[in-house]
């Protein structure tokens, strides 16, 4: 079985539990569109264990296994669960969207020139493969190539989760 079937089966089997302090062992969090962004479990002691991260379209795309230190015991990719994966350069999108939303979210937390400059570097880093990526579709049409990039109309219903998940597909 892969491992996010037995993860995932696992941390349902907990979705009605609570920890020694009252506290539900098991947490999501969502994109627009009611799909899963992330699954946290915890211990009955309330020290979290696992986290499930999910692509665009709600699959999981990468779990996470932790000691009851904190110290990550073993983390599956997508490699993990598509052993076809080749992890293309461009599938590092949805890992720099996220690197750059934490880093925003801790730069209005605590604005120093520090956390500025890291917010800053993590947004033009996720920008350069955006844009890398879409002038090799574009570069690829002009030579003939079938257009991979969504049209306009598409585009304007897509969250940028959807857009990022389609432009790793291209990569």
């Amino acid at each position: 079985r892969c491992p996010s079937s037995e993860t995932l089966d696992s941390i349902e089997k907990r979705a009605q539990m609570k920890d020694t302090d009252g506290n539900p062992r098991v947490s999501h969090v969502y994109r627009t569109g009611a799909l899963k962004r992330s699954t946290d479990l915890n211990d009955y002691l309330g020290r979290h264990r696992v986290r499930v991260l999910y692509n665009a379209m709600g699959q999981a795309v990468e779990i996470i296994l932790k000691a009851p230190d904190g110290s990550v015991v073993t983390e599956y990719n997508r490699a993990s669960f598509d052993p076809n994966s080749d992890q293309a350069p461009a599938a590092a999108l949805s890992a720099k969207y996220d690197t750059a939303r934490r880093a925003t979210v801790k730069a209005k937390q605590n604005p120093d020139q520090k956390q500025l400059y890291n917010t800053r570097g993590a947004v033009e880093g996720l920008l350069e493969q955006v844009m890398d990526t879409v002038s090799g579709s574009i570069a690829a049409q002009e030579k003939g190539s079938k257009s991979t990039l969504p049209e306009l109309d598409d585009l304007e219903k897509m969250s940028l989760e959807q857009v990022l998940d389609h432009l790793e597909k291209l990569g």
